[in-house]
């Protein structure tokens, strides 16, 4: 896969979207009680920086596979957008 390249104030906006849209995903598993964890760059720059990597462009989550099928059937049927995320359905 090949690294995007980004000037500071487009990946300082960028990760500010992110966080934004991470934190409401925060809340909808809250709200639902669906457990989520970070994983890749995401689980690294939270014990190393406590925030993100400075450089990534991407946040990553994982989720156990009931916890997935309902995050799927609430996200679909509410006012959270799936669009902007990138889903991959796992066989």
């Amino acid at each position: 896969m090949e690294k995007k390249q980004y000037d500071s104030k487009t990946l300082e906006q960028l990760q500010k979207i992110e966080k934004a849209m991470f934190r409401d995903f925060i809340a909808l598993c809250e709200k639902h009680d669906l457990q989520y964890f970070v994983i890749a760059g995401t689980a690294i720059g939270t014990m190393r920086e406590h925030d993100m990597i400075p450089w990534d462009d991407d946040i990553d989550v994982g989720m156990l596979r009931r916890d997935y099928e309902k995050f799927l059937k609430i996200a679909t049927n509410s006012t959270f957008s799936l669009e902007p995320l990138m889903l991959v359905k796992c066989q």
